[in-house]
């Protein structure tokens, strides 16, 4: 307990002193994201190198307080990081396409699945390298709103953290744990108004190390497990804990592709944009979404003898159920005579749309 406060004090110091110095640096070089009207919600220009600031405090909690020496694996695990990183921040600063960034972000998967913490054969390692590029961009996609990405980044790894601290799993929780208090220093300037940015460098990597992580806690159970918990129910849980970036994702990429779309483009549908048209702030749409990511976590706990099957089905229904509702506060403003039969008549099945 008292390591993990340690871990997450420095990387949390550590972040929260060098965000200035970053933000100076990011405007000398002209490395900010511009205000543009549109897909923008701010009206100034922002660093969008905050990634770097949480890359520094991430790297010096690992080389200082885990001992990489006792389990060979992590070296890889490290230099999966750097490269999904450098792909980032060479966004970050230059630009770069679809196409690259998912064949950058297979192989740093790829590296953790068939030569680092997890060796496995055939379709099972190719779903994990699936699994690990979906995060990367579900973290991305969210990251469209102030103090959204990193508040549900601080809240998912400071779980798993947590858990698998209590699961002897400390070389893994410690990163975790590290993770969260660089992410902490990062949002005492993210917070609307935000002051800079994550940018893609930190949002990608956050959701791979969140993805590493929930994978991790999946297979607690094969080294004992943890007592207060139910093994059959632990794929469900590690999914309620990313409950919120990945069904956005899957849901903006399905809706993308069913237009004839690049699932990349970019647009305003995403979950906090959405919230954001019923005119709550940045912050109400954060703690929101936040309390949603909890809630589902907790219901998921307290029903955990029900299995993964029958609670990712649950999960899945709550989240079409809560989509629907939102489609229909979001229509009803603009059009009194929306009934509520017309989400999934008109904005489902397209039927009597004029």
């Amino acid at each position: 307990m008292m390591k993990g406060i340690v871990l997450f004090a420095f990387s949390f110091l550590l972040v929260a002193l060098l965000i200035p110095v970053v933000v100076r640096f990011s405007f000398l070089l002209g490395v900010y994201d511009e205000a543009d009207g549109r897909r923008k919600n701010h009206g100034r220009n922002i660093s969008r190198l905050g990634g770097l600031a949480i890359f520094a405090g991430l790297m010096a909690g690992i080389l200082l307080f885990i001992d990489l020496r006792a389990d060979i694996n992590l070296l890889f695990v490290l230099s999966s990081f750097i490269l999904l990183f450098i792909l980032g921040l060479n966004d970050d600063v230059c630009g770069t396409g679809p196409v690259l960034k998912i064949f950058v972000q297979s192989v740093s998967a790829m590296i953790l699945v068939f030569a680092g913490w997890q060796e496995e054969p055939g379709w099972i390692g190719l779903l994990m390298v699936f699994l690990f590029v979906l995060l990367s961009n579900a973290f991305n996609l969210i990251d469209g709103l102030d103090g959204l990405a990193g508040t549900l980044g601080l809240f998912v790894n400071l779980f798993f953290g947590i858990l698998l601290g209590l699961g002897q799993d400390h070389s893994y929780g410690g990163i975790a744990v590290i993770l969260s208090g660089s992410l902490a220093g990062f949002l005492l300037f993210n917070y609307a108004p935000a002051k800079i940015f994550m940018g893609d460098a930190m949002a990608m990597l956050t959701g791979l190390i969140s993805g590493v992580m929930a994978l991790r806690f999946v297979s607690l159970e094969d080294r004992g497990g943890l007592s207060f918990l139910t093994s059959d129910s632990a794929i469900a849980l590690a999914l309620a804990v990313l409950i919120v970036p990945v069904f956005d994702c899957l849901r903006v990429f399905l809706i993308r592709l069913l237009q004839h779309k690049s699932p990349f483009s970019g647009d305003r549908n995403h979950v906090h944009h959405r919230l954001k048209q019923l005119g709550y702030t940045d912050g109400t749409v954060v703690f929101r979404l936040l309390v949603f990511n909890i809630s589902m976590v907790g219901m998921t706990l307290l029903l955990q003898h029900l299995g993964n099957f029958t609670l990712i089905m649950l999960q899945f229904f709550i989240c079409m159920l809560w989509n629907g509702l939102l489609t229909f506060a979001i229509r009803k403003t603009a059009d009194k005579n929306y009934r509520l039969r017309d989400v999934l008549l008109r904005d489902t099945l397209n039927i009597g749309r004029n």
